[in-house]
């Protein structure tokens, strides 16, 4: 049994570690700090010895931490939180021991568990995802080791891209992947900077029609007859935009951008039907 110790805040660096959990709800946060302030903390944090000016990198216990930090703004008496010292014989293995506490306390979101697994490669604590993979999740299945690799690509390709993205559903973020694997995501990237969806959802939804797309050519469905390099988008004029996308029934021409007006979509529908009428 490991002894409690009471640690200075300020002598505690919670960002030592690539962290696996990237947001927080407001309601959740106060609702973990009033808990704190009223019964106090019932499960210490969990710390290791570094070197360097804060002699101390935190395991788990981020909310926890936070928690006390904005308590001791209010008030000096919580300048100290208690902590388990544990003593890993590298960074890795702390980070390791991080991801296994929080596999079973924390409701982790599919995103953020494959976030973890990019920033500890970024950060060289790992030389390549699936190395991080096996040190993290060392319990892990062939299938979701297979899982963890693809949602850590689309970490990677997705990271700036999508706001929010933590409340996507896994099974959205790994259709996300079949768009790099059918060589569309440059288009799914410029339909979203193009239209700059407000939030992740109508994001998905925008690019929806691409990953469909995406599955198919992966699905080896049958398609028309189009040149080696097709043309998928073109700018015709400052205000005005013209994508091409596979639809269920079909190929749709979607127009976009001010000078999209119904005028426009009507002459351009009537050209359409003159050139493509049979000649009586």
């Amino acid at each position: 049994m490991h002894d409690i110790t009471h640690l200075p805040l300020h002598d505690i660096d919670k960002d030592a570690l690539p962290r696996d959990r990237s947001h927080d709800t407001p309601d959740a946060a106060a609702e973990l700090l009033n808990s704190i302030a009223k019964t106090g903390l019932r499960q210490p944090i969990e710390v290791f010895p570094i070197e360097g000016d804060i002699p101390f990198a935190l395991i788990s216990g981020y909310r926890r931490l936070t928690a006390y930090q904005a308590l001791h703004d209010m008030n000096d008496r919580w300048a100290t939180i208690p902590a388990f010292i544990r003593t890993p014989d590298t960074i890795s293995e702390a980070m390791a021991d991080m991801v296994a506490e929080n596999e079973i306390r924390a409701q982790l979101s599919p995103w953020d568990r494959a976030r973890t697994i990019v920033e500890a490669v970024d950060r060289q604590l790992f030389n390549t995802p699936d190395e991080a993979i096996a040190a993290l999740h060392p319990l892990a299945t062939t299938q979701k080791t297979s899982r963890l690799r693809t949602l850590a690509s689309v970490v990677q390709d997705f990271s700036g891209v999508l706001r929010e993205p933590h409340g996507l559903s896994e099974r959205k973020l790994l259709r996300l992947a079949t768009l790099q694997r059918a060589g569309l995501q440059d288009l799914a990237f410029e339909a979203i900077a193009r239209h700059q969806p407000k939030d992740t959802e109508t994001a998905y939804a925008l690019i929806a029609p691409i990953i469909d797309e995406a599955e198919q050519i992966l699905a080896g469905a049958p398609r028309l007859k189009r040149p080696k390099n097709p043309t998928r988008s073109a700018e015709l004029a400052k205000n005005l935009h013209i994508r091409r996308e596979l639809r269920p029934d079909g190929w749709a021409l979607i127009l976009t951008g001010p000078d999209a007006t119904g005028m426009l979509c009507k002459m351009a529908m009537d050209e359409v039907i003159y050139k493509l009428s049979p000649v009586n």
